[in-house]
């Protein structure tokens, strides 16, 4: 189980000079899946994605924008669009779950995230697009937004 993962890497200091003997410790007991993705975790300097509620629900704009830039900008500046795709990725799991419910802030909070410099077009268009196909009628009026509109427009 993981609790019992986690008992056992507990006192290892150093994770990714250890990888190999997490990776043992891993696969005694967790899924593969989970082994790959927490290396992956390990080997992405222990990174924590924004989870998709983090940003639907931020309360503070400035604070949210400033968490992307951090965790979508590498150690040598560089733009890590394997951690903004895996945020955008997340961002339309959770909107196409069929639990969720759209809040009022909810909408303000997806626009200023989909207008971000940090978001390359291709992949706005994509979500967009996915959003449209998969989305429920409450969640693509969560796209209904003049500068949405522009953009969309644009890239066309």
């Amino acid at each position: 189980s993981l609790v019992q993962f986690f008992d056992q890497i507990k006192s290892i200091s150093d994770l990714r000079s250890n990888i190999h003997l997490v990776e043992i410790l891993a696969s005694s007991a967790l899924d593969e899946i989970t082994v790959g993705t927490f290396l992956s975790f390990i080997n992405d300097d222990l990174t924590v994605l924004l989870p998709p509620e983090a940003i639907l629900n931020s309360e503070d704009w400035k604070a949210t924008d400033k968490q992307i830039v951090e965790i979508v900008t590498g150690k040598q500046g560089e733009q890590r669009l394997d951690r903004i795709s895996t945020i955008v990725m997340r961002l339309y799991f959770y909107l196409t779950n069929e639990n969720y419910k759209p809040e009022a802030h909810h909408k303000e909070n997806l626009v200023s995230f989909l207008l971000h410099d940090s978001v390359p077009n291709d992949l706005k268009m994509s979500f967009f697009v996915d959003i449209t196909k998969e989305g429920s009628p409450e969640v693509k009026d969560l796209l209904q937004h003049p500068k949405l509109s522009k953009l969309l427009l644009s890239a066309m």
